[in-house]
């Protein structure tokens, strides 16, 4: 520890007892407190429930039958939509060409002048 840190941090050197909070950190205790949170957290989540439901008696927790039409069934001689076929892609011929008639006559490039820079 420098002499920065020794100002700062006087019992920086010493070595912390054990605390009685350690117990707080074990696998069981963080494990009985996880189970407490969601137990909490679902009794909060059925009485949100049971609040609205008590608050509209009357809107019914499923749909009345005829509300939500199902799609119409397609006919069996009805063909099924095909989609057509993707194109192929196609390779060049030769995968520079392109770059090779940009270039012009000899493959070499123009000068820097004449590309417009």
């Amino acid at each position: 520890m420098t002499p920065w840190h020794r100002f700062w941090f006087p019992h920086g050197d010493e070595t912390p007892a054990a605390t009685r909070d350690a117990a707080l950190w074990s696998p069981q205790a963080i494990a009985d407190t996880q189970r407490a949170l969601w137990q909490h957290a679902a009794q909060a989540a059925e009485d949100w429930w049971r609040y609205w439901r008590s608050a509209w008696p009357g809107v019914p927790l499923q749909p009345p039958p005829g509300v939500v039409v199902p799609p119409p069934a397609r006919p069996a001689d009805e063909p099924a939509i095909e989609h057509a076929p993707r194109k192929a892609v196609r390779s060049k011929a030769r995968p520079g060409a392109a770059k090779t008639a940009a270039r012009g006559a000899g493959g070499k490039r123009p000068p820097r002048a004449a590309r417009g820079k």
